[in-house]
Order: structure tokens, then C-alpha cells, then sequence
């Protein structure tokens, strides 16, 4: 029996954080990294803070979250020579930070 948003809620609100987030992702194949800002969106006040996809639940690893990530920052940074394009140097850089977070993460 999935247990509805009142009842994730509840448990958020009483010191049982883990334990909602651990049921989140468990009963709507949500990832860890979204769980828990899903429950905060919820404490918050949004009616669905979030709504796996296809891509996000099954196909992306951490590599790759971790990559994204390293992508964004990668182009927000104003020093970086990207001219507003990626490339195979690009990807093979992200990745390499992703592969250093990872290894960093595993100590």
C-alpha cells in the first residue's frame, strides 16, 4: 500500500526524515538526490514536488549527474574560453571532474 503525501508528511515533520525519504523513493521510483527535495517541496506546499521520468529514474547515474553538474558550472564560470558551445574536450573534462567527485565521494 503506497503511503499518500499527508502521511510522508507526517513523518518528515516528526524526525523521521530518513525513513520518509527512504519510502519516497521507493514507492515512486524516484532518485535519492530528488527524494529529498521533493520533501521539502512538499513540507513547502507544492501539490507534486516531483514527477520521475523514464531518463531521470532509470538512465542517469551519478557519473552523470555529477557531470551535469560540472557543466553548468563550467559554463556559468564568465573566465572559461567556452564561446557558448561544447565539445569533445568539453565532455571528456566534465566527466573527468564527475570521475574525481566520485573518487573523492568513495574516501
Amino acid at each position: 500500500m503506497a503511503h499518500t503525501d499527508q502521511e510522508l508528511l507526517a513523518m518528515w515533520r516528526s524526525d523521521r526524515r530518513i525513513e520518509a525519504i527512504k519510502i519516497f523513493r521507493a514507492e515512486r521510483n524516484a532518485p535519492l538526490m530528488h527524494a529529498k527535495s521533493a520533501m521539502e517541496a512538499l513540507d513547502a506546499g507544492s501539490p507534486q514536488p516531483f514527477k520521475p521520468t523514464p531518463e531521470i529514474a532509470c538512465n542517469m547515474s551519478l557519473r552523470d549527474y555529477f557531470a551535469g553538474q560540472a557543466l553548468a558550472g563550467y559554463f556559468a564560470a564568465p573566465h572559461t574560453p567556452h564561446q557558448g558551445a561544447a565539445n569533445a574536450d568539453t565532455a571528456a573534462y566534465v566527466y573527468a571532474m564527475a570521475d574525481a567527485m566520485l573518487a573523492e565521494r568513495s574516501k
